[in-house]
């Protein structure tokens, strides 16, 4: 499925109009009492967020650069991520699909998506608590496939 979404991505990327570009950037501070020789709050491979103790870092840093699909012209997302959280969970690319609509309105669209599982987000602005728990750093933070959605009630502005 990636080899087919990469070029795909790329070509639609290179004809890109009326796309958008967002971000953020988590930068952070963790104190830790115990003051870990090492800076390390967390066994290796846990800890996406306040990985090192007692120093400043780079928690996570995103772009994310998007267009909404349209009958006339394919809509994409690409989103890639940095620092610490990334480096936790192996990824620097978090999200990239590309996506059609039809003109019944179904939007199909395929590629590598962020997991659906649990409510604690790999983005540690979305987070109800600053750190995830050891349990949600063991799952999936994406997974790649289809899909596809439309309407159920036609829109009263066409």
């Amino acid at each position: 499925m990636r080899y087919l979404v990469v070029p795909l991505l790329a070509a639609t990327i290179a004809r890109a109009q009326d796309a958008t570009l967002s971000g953020f950037v988590d930068l952070g501070y963790a104190f830790n009492s115990n003051r870990p020789d090492n800076h390390e709050s967390f066994y290796p491979g846990a800890g996406t967020t306040a990985k090192r103790a007692t120093e400043f870092a780079l928690n996570l840093a995103q772009v994310q650069w998007t267009r909404p699909a349209s009958a006339e012209q394919v809509g994409f997302t690409l989103a890639a991520v940095a620092g610490d959280g990334a480096d936790v969970v192996q990824t620097h690319v978090y999200h990239a699909s590309v996506a059609y609509r039809l003109k019944n309105g179904l939007v199909l669209e395929g590629g590598i998506y962020p997991s659906h599982i649990g409510v604690e987000s790999f983005y540690s602005k979305d987070n109800w608590n600053y750190t995830r728990s050891i349990l949600m750093t063991t799952m999936t933070a994406k997974r790649s496939g289809h899909r596809s959605h439309t309407r159920a009630m036609p829109s009263p502005h066409r």
